[in-house]
């Protein structure tokens, strides 16, 4: 196993850069980009955004997107005509940057993930992440906590962060990793849903996750076998150029 920059970086909620929407109907919380040397758009930009009314999004044609619910009351997405309900820890939304896209907020203001990347030059996934162990390939890795007090454990390093906090890591070319989330036990759950019980209903509060190795591997398959814990506590994202 190797990992470069081994060590877990946090990226605090307070310290993202704020922008306006291209359209100016709204503002956007920039994560990480990769940045060009010349005036050519970034090859991936991660961001966030909060829908507080009914809204189009910007166009942005060549360009593949990802959109999850990290906060918030949900939305309801419209893509070529085509909706779609998404709330906190559901799995995300994929679409073409050049779709006609809006969003509603079902429940007041909605805070949106949002994955941006170029396929000639890069390649990106965010996948929805539950308690337990994760296998890791190449490339960079962010973690976008959804519940306080997320433990993050990489290579005999660790990492808490809080809500929408980011850890982020890289692994080495040709190398894979396990990451371990560990949600805080004294935690409450957020209305995060349970991947087991069906239309995102919601587990108990007193319901804890387990700290035993039942994540997903990189192949979707457990570590051991086992179903993976119930309790969604994350979105994983990761980029490679």
């Amino acid at each position: 196993m190797s990992i470069m920059d081994s060590c877990l970086r946090h990226l605090r909620f307070a310290d993202y850069s704020q922008s306006r929407w291209k359209n100016g109907r709204g503002v956007t919380r920039e994560i990480a980009v990769a940045r060009s040397r010349d005036s050519e758009p970034p090859a991936w930009r991660i961001s966030m955004a909060t829908i507080s009314e009914p809204a189009e999004f910007s166009s942005f044609p060549g360009v593949d997107r990802s959109l999850a619910v990290v906060d918030g009351g949900g939305i309801d997405l419209t893509v070529d005509r085509v909706s779609r309900v998404l709330g906190v820890g559901d799995d995300p939304a994929r679409f073409s940057g050049d779709s006609e896209t809006s969003a509603r907020p079902i429940a007041g203001a909605t805070l949106d993930l949002n994955l941006m990347v170029d396929p000639l030059r890069a390649v990106g996934t965010v996948t929805v992440a539950c308690a337990g162990e994760h296998e890791t390939a190449e490339g960079r890795w962010f973690v976008m906590a959804l519940t306080d007090g997320l433990e993050v454990r990489i290579a005999g390093d660790r990492l808490v962060v809080d809500r929408l906090d980011t850890a982020t890591f890289e692994v080495g070319d040709g190398q894979h990793c396990w990451v371990s989330l560990v949600p805080d036990r004294d935690t409450p759950d957020r209305d995060t849903p349970d991947r087991d019980t069906p239309d995102g209903a919601t587990r108990d509060n007193d319901t804890h996750a387990s700290e035993s190795r039942v994540g997903n591997t990189a192949d979707g398959n457990t570590a051991d076998g086992k179903a993976p814990d119930g309790r969604v506590v994350a979105y994983l994202i990761r980029v490679s150029a």
